[in-house]
């Protein structure tokens, strides 16, 4: 964990230059708004980089075209990418509003996203997302460890819905009145995309590869009904048919872990990313300074766009990419447990999801209100320290049957109890101290 955190941390160095956040600093050199976009989170907790993405945001907005296409790359200098890339428009700004509570963010972004969702409607039929209008190089999703077979007009469906899931959270921000109009259009979407690319003989999405299964589980898509049984054919997938492997690109990786550490698999997250024979980022980042463009070192055969032609791959690909580094957010947020997505509500949660496997992580992060920090140990008994800046909340929330006992800055002492295996702990400002001995109420 350390490995990748450290490698993505010398990539992101090496293409965070200027307010331009490239793909790579030797070879295409271009701000992809997908690469650049997948690794905002991770370049947020890292460095702190609301400046520089605010930059970078407006400069988005500043590229949408007529028809309200966002391009694959800003400021654009050509090159391919699909609706996941274009969906910049939707993620960054709110991401930005999380983290900071900024809403500015969200003010000048929605005109723009609006537009954006009218591009995807002119380009849609009965709610499926099926032309381009001659974009080209419009992929699913990018660069799993075999050739890529991520239905696209699936992806592009399913970004769709989550462009219209970001425009009601903006809605309902900014008190508008198109709430219940993107309510409406986001179920008609999941609708749809359920009746189109649902297999009910095989009880998959599509192929059911590569995260397709994944994806409208983690996008709330799956009705009722079958959330519990899809939601155990992706352990079958994961655990047994894959063998503890990634099967994933570039969209499909961190949705696939967070999926799995919230939905009582961490064992197979931890096992996934722990892994050290190909593919896995032990693979990758052996004898590496720097994140690598792929899983292997060498191209895969890959589709061009949506046709059927597959170019045969087999040459030396970039060493310094940094978009696989996406997943130092969950580094952050589940392995460390230091989650920043709720500051916009005045909250830090605090949310180590791996201490049966690990004896000890740490991570610190600055936010707009000062520097915010948890290291935690579990040898024989569970300890934590936490840093909460003045202006916001905590939230510590861990899965025990042991009592936890809490000290504030203040002096001030708590026993807390577990219930139904979980406690949970809303504390103020300052250091505080948790642990499971050491400090009685």
């Amino acid at each position: 964990f350390n490995e990748i955190y450290e490698k993505t941390h010398r990539t992101l160095l090496c293409n965070l230059h200027a307010g331009v956040m490239t793909d790579c600093p030797h070879r295409e050199k271009r701000p992809y708004t997908g690469d650049g976009g997948i690794i905002a989170e991770t370049a947020l907790y890292d460095f702190g980089s609301i400046p520089f993405l605010t930059k970078w945001l407006d400069d988005i907005l500043g590229a949408q075209t007529e028809d309200g296409f966002i391009p694959y790359t800003v400021p654009y200098s050509s090159g391919g990418g699909g609706y996941a890339w274009s969906n910049v428009i939707a993620n960054l700004p709110a991401l930005l509003y999380r983290m900071t509570g900024d809403v500015k963010y969200i003010e000048k972004s929605y005109p723009i996203l609006v537009k954006w969702l009218g591009y995807y409607k002119a380009h849609s039929v009965q709610n499926i997302v099926c032309s381009t209008t001659g974009q080209a190089w419009c992929l699913g999703d990018w660069l799993a460890p075999e050739i890529t077979e991520f239905n696209i007009p699936f992806m592009h469906t399913l970004c769709y819905h989550q462009a219209v899931s970001a425009a009601l959270f903006f809605a309902n921000v900014l008190g508008s009145q198109d709430v219940e109009k993107w309510v409406q259009l986001k179920e008609d979407i999941a609708q749809a995309i359920h009746k189109n690319f649902f297999d009910e003989g095989n009880y998959t999405y599509c192929k059911g590869i590569q995260g397709e299964n994944v994806l409208p589980l983690a996008y709330g898509i799956v009705p009722e009904k079958y959330r519990e049984k899809l939601k155990e054919k992706v352990r079958y997938t994961y655990a047994i048919e894959n063998d503890l492997h990634l099967d994933t690109g570039i969209i499909g990786t961190p949705i696939l872990l967070e999926y799995l550490t919230e939905n009582g698999m961490e064992d197979i997250a931890y096992a996934i990313m722990t892994q050290t024979s190909y593919p896995s980022y032990a693979y990758m980042l052996e004898g590496e300074t720097t994140l690598s463009e792929h899983w292997s070192k060498r191209w895969p055969d890959y589709h061009i766009g949506n046709s059927d032609i597959v170019v045969k791959g087999g040459g030396h690909l970039s060493h310094c990419h940094p978009m696989f580094g996406s997943v130092v957010a969950w580094l952050y947020k589940r392995v460390a447990g230091l989650d920043l997505s709720a500051v916009y509500q005045g909250i830090i949660r605090f949310t180590p999801r791996f201490i049966r496997f690990l004896k000890t992580a740490s991570a610190t992060s600055e936010t707009p209100f000062g520097k915010a920090s948890i290291s935690w140990r579990n040898e024989t008994d569970f300890s934590a320290e936490l840093q909460i800046p003045n202006g916001l909340s905590g939230v510590f929330e861990l899965q025990t049957d042991k009592p936890l006992y809490v000290q504030t800055s203040q002096g001030q002492k708590q026993t807390y109890k577990p219930e139904g295996g979980m406690v949970r702990i809303v504390l103020p400002a300052g250091k505080i101290y948790i642990g499971t001995s050491g400090v009685e109420a």
